[in-house]
């Protein structure tokens, strides 16, 4: 194969699905749909009204001789079924769509297929496994991961359905038409994830002051070992869940560091020629392995909090929820304990990192609620992925349309990364 997608007469496919699938550096097909310079669709692609890739025309090298090919035009399967001989044909055949009947090489029973005893005993010598190989799908059928409904049984016995990939096995037909049917959604979801990442990217290297940018998630549930102690026996079934936040803030709108630390920083970034931003990582460890709205919010209240120099974050001499500075143990206008470690309520254990937290907030200028304008940051831009019950649900849309009024000055933007496309710094640091 040419880079040009033209055939060169050779059989680096081999003739065969099978060996075509495992070397997918091979493929020359694709629709043809044109690219701006900045590598997005153009409109006409993404709507369908494109002369060139809406009559799904097909460019063809390696797929020929594999019969992964169409038997008939793309538009033409794209109207519905065949009525004439060709890939539909065994759609009714159980043992086709099963592996069991069909042309292609591989298509026969692995199980009765005669294993040589000499290799057998050399690879038992050299601690070789022999893997089997699954079933391949027969002529004129495809096995691939279709995006559809799937039904699932929960613990209580209780049905439901979601969408999910099901592996399946389909006449070659039907698979094309599935990939017509997609192709114009792939190509929005396409400029979608290129547009996401963009916004991110530029968020990440030109961030203002005044403005922090924070992309947050939950690692997978971590499972405790089993070790020597007694307590371990009840540890060991229970898992914790790690939560990650990471920060990028300017180095001008820091409070929690010295004006010589400052100075040692804006002199390093001004000799490399970038912008003053550094990066920071919060991670929060929880029992609550539902990792639902409760601890999306208290994560985001604590974070609201360090960019205020608020809650736990708050200096010694000014109150926790309002800023105001006061003499007494008690704020004069909450009524309430000036320092968040007097709360009667929180635990002793959280009393005891007292040391760690006060007066640590991010802000070198914190305000108060009579002067909110005064606090050094004003707007946090936060991506995340479009988990259902953490970001994408109506509890937690009235949670940010309330945002203001529980952390002002702090206003809020929140973005989604596109599905699939959610990989961020919060994967290799969590």
């Amino acid at each position: 194969d040419s880079d040009d997608g033209s055939d060169d007469g050779g059989d680096s496919a081999g003739g065969s699905p099978k060996v075509f699938l495992k070397d997918p550096s091979s493929a020359r097909a694709a629709f043809v749909c044109e690219q701006d310079d900045d590598g997005f669709y153009r409109e006409p692609c993404l709507n369908g009204t494109c002369g060139d890739c809406g009559g799904f025309k097909l460019m063809q090298s390696a797929l020929a001789g594999t019969c992964l090919l169409p038997a008939r035009p793309l538009a033409d399967i794209a109207a519905g079924p065949a009525t004439s001989d060709g890939a539909a044909d065994g759609m009714d055949d159980p043992e086709a769509a099963a592996g069991g009947g069909g042309g292609m090489d591989g298509g026969d029973d692995e199980d009765e297929t005669p294993i040589d005893d000499d290799e057998d005993e050399e690879e038992a010598e050299d601690g070789e496994e022999k893997e089997e190989e699954e079933d391949e799908p027969g002529e004129g059928f495809i096995t691939y991961d279709r995006w559809q409904k799937a039904t699932y049984v929960m613990k209580n016995g209780e049905t439901r359905e979601k969408y999910d990939f099901v592996t399946v096995t389909v006449p070659l037909e039907e698979f094309w038409r599935d990939v017509v049917a997609y192709w114009s959604l792939f190509l929005n979801h396409h400029d979608l994830s290129k547009w996401n990442d963009k916004a991110w990217q530029d968020l990440k290297e030109c961030l203002q002051l005044g403005n922090v940018a924070m992309v947050m998630d939950a690692s997978e549930a971590y499972k405790h070992e089993l070790r020597r102690e007694h307590q371990s026996a009840y540890f060991s079934q229970i898992t914790s869940t790690l939560w990650v936040v990471v920060l990028r803030i300017r180095v001008e709108d820091l409070g929690n560091i010295t004006e010589g630390e400052r100075a040692k920083l804006l002199a390093h970034y001004n000799k490399l020629g970038k912008k003053p931003i550094i990066r920071e990582t919060h991670f929060y460890a929880t029992g609550d392995k539902d990792k639902d709205q409760a601890q999306v919010q208290y994560i985001l209240t604590d974070i609201a909090n360090y960019l205020r120099g608020r809650g736990r974050w708050a200096p010694a001499g000014e109150c926790h929820i309002c800023g105001r500075s006061c003499d007494s143990s008690d704020c004069l206008d909450c009524d309430a304990p000036l320092s968040y470690f007097d709360v009667s309520t929180i635990a002793q254990t959280e009393k005891d990192e007292k040391k760690y937290y006060e007066g640590q907030g991010a802000p070198q200028e914190r305000g108060t609620d009579e002067e909110p304008e005064k606090c050094s940051f004003k707007w946090i831009h936060a991506f995340s992925d479009g988990c259902a019950s953490q970001f994408k649900c109506a509890v937690f849309l009235l949670f940010l349309s309330l945002w203001y009024v529980l952390f002002a000055p702090l206003r809020i933007t929140w973005n989604w990364f596109c599905s699939a496309h959610g990989k961020c710094d919060c994967d290799p640091e969590g």
